[in-house]
């Protein structure tokens, strides 16, 4: 190692050292030696007098000014950190120079950098030698004046720098917080635009539900109003039929006794009236309740309008979201202008149309309306099937 006669200057390269390695460090360690042994521990100047020869523990007796816990402050600013590191060099530096001028007129210094994970950082060495300088530091010794000289003016500038780092450091903050300011205003107006448009998207479920149960309530009460109008129409063609049996029994039993007499008339006066009055239902239109229909949209609208939540529940058992999903392919279906378009768009809902379930659940209105779409797909498949084979 180099000889260094101002050995009152600590050294320069510790202190870029520790402050290089500040953030990570966690311990620090000064060891001595002379000449090629080992570095060992700094020790009480007493226990070394006594019995050095003897010695074996020195970890054990090790002062505790080389031996400590480093402590990273990270609220301090880069200017007053290294005064703390500085003053850290300096101390120990001091100890060395005490131990040298104690046990010799050199002595080699080595400092350890050690992280949380006791794994070492930086090693570094220095020479302390006092050799030809006045032990006791008397202040006539030119080589120590031009060191302290050197180290102040050294200290000065250093002081310097620092002052406009921080200066550069505290612009920067600046800067650096209006930015932050200024993003944080910025995402401060965009989560308000996101809430409000997270809110019309969460109201228009609510809205779309609405509209759904008015027109479920509209398609129930328009069933109901079919259902009564035909179970009226019903009731008074039971009446009908009925009096008409009440008639024909009442005109036999009064007939009966001139039976032998006038069987023939008997007969033709029994048989005309009833063929009239079956030639009178069957050729009045107004009885029949079967809808007719003239393209598959408007089967499609009929069985929309037609079916009550009551059918749709027991047709989809188990499945709640499935009636509605039924009716809605059914309705947008119904309202296409284009009918192998609708066809095509209820392709999936034709095997329901055929199930067992829907037979036992449907009217026969209903099922006059599924029998109509089904053989409207099958002719349009048809159709496709002789295209095709005319192509090819």
């Amino acid at each position: 190692m180099r000889r260094n006669r101002n050995f009152r200057v600590p050294p320069a390269r510790w202190v870029s050292l520790i402050e290089m390695h500040d953030p990570k460090l966690a311990r620090l360690r000064m060891l001595w030696r002379r000449g090629g042994g080992d570095y060992r521990p700094l020790i009480p100047a007493e226990a070394l007098a006594d019995e050095p020869d003897e010695l074996t523990d020195w970890d054990s007796l090790e002062l505790e000014e080389t031996h400590f816990e480093w402590t990273a402050e990270t609220g301090d600013v880069p200017s007053q950190r290294r005064e703390t590191i500085i003053e850290t060099v300096e101390e120990l530096w001091d100890i060395a120079i005490q131990w040298t001028q104690a046990f010799g007129g050199w002595c080699d210094f080595q400092l350890l950098g050690f992280d949380s994970d006791n794994r070492t950082v930086f090693c570094d060495g220095k020479r302390c030698d006092i050799r030809g300088s006045a032990s006791n530091g008397d202040a006539d010794d030119p080589d120590r004046d031009e060191g302290i000289d050197a180290w102040a003016r050294r200290r000065e500038f250093e002081r310097r720098m620092d002052g406009r780092i921080n200066e550069f450091l505290d612009r920067m903050s600046t800067e650096r917080n209006k930015s932050f300011e200024t993003a944080r205003d910025s995402l401060a107006t965009a989560q308000k635009a996101f809430a409000a448009v997270q809110e019309s998207i969460d109201a228009a479920p609510h809205l779309l539900s609405k509209a759904s149960e008015v027109l479920k309530e509209a398609i129930d009460y328009q069933s109901d109003q079919n259902r009564q109008i035909r179970d009226q129409s019903s009731g008074r063609l039971e009446m009908r039929a009925k009096a008409f049996a009440e008639m024909e029994r009442s005109r036999r039993a009064g007939m009966a006794w001139e039976f032998g007499k006038f069987t023939v008339e008997a007969l033709i006066g029994s048989l005309v009236p009833v063929a009239n009055r079956v030639v009178e239902v069957l050729g009045n239109r107004n009885v029949t309740v079967f809808p007719e229909f003239k393209t598959a949209q408007q089967a499609m609208a009929y069985l929309v309008l037609d079916m009550t939540q009551f059918q749709l529940s027991q047709l989809f058992q188990g499945r709640p979201n499935a009636p509605g999903s039924f009716v809605a392919v059914l309705d947008a279906a119904a309202q296409m202008t284009n009918e192998r378009a609708a066809i095509d768009h209820i392709v999936d809902v034709i095997p329901i149309l055929r199930a067992e379930e829907f037979r036992r659940i449907a009217t026969p209105e209903q099922q006059l309306a599924a029998r109509f779409i089904i053989g409207r797909a099958a002719m349009l498949r048809m159709v496709d099937y002789g295209e095709e084979q005319a192509d090819a």
